[in-house]
């Protein structure tokens, strides 16, 4: 797989300046965009920054804390955590959020990682 800076740009949107903060528990909302010809079967984890050693690939599980960007493409009730998604001709947007189960429940420095295809390379990463 190419390294993350030869894919098609992908984001998280609402990026604010600084670190973002969240209290323990509280649901993280995470808006996405990605290129036209993306995979609906792309998905965001959450990641323990000092537990992942490669910005390209993800070699360690999600541990669960992932969901996917597009409905119904995985069979395990994860869809109603997609508050929002959008195709068009030139790409798609959407809108999830990590709650309850799929939610980080330790403290420290996490980020968000987009995943292609129902693969672990990373089209993206952001500090949540």
């Amino acid at each position: 797989m190419p390294p993350v800076s030869s894919l098609p740009e992908a984001k998280l949107e609402g990026r604010s300046q600084g670190p973002l903060r969240f209290k323990l528990g509280v649901p993280i909302h995470i808006r996405w965009t990605a290129p036209a010809g993306h995979s609906r079967k792309d998905w965001i984890g959450l990641y323990r920054v000092i537990d992942v050693d490669d910005r390209d690939v993800t070699k360690i599980a999600s541990r669960g804390k992932w969901l996917p960007v597009c409905r119904a493409e995985y069979d395990d009730g994860r869809s109603s955590s997609i508050i929002s998604v959008e195709e068009t001709k030139t790409g798609a947007t959407g809108e999830v959020v990590f709650s309850a189960n799929v939610l980080v429940w330790r403290c420290g420095v996490y980020e968000a990682r987009y995943h292609h295809d129902g693969y672990t390379p990373s089209l993206l990463i952001e500090l949540t």
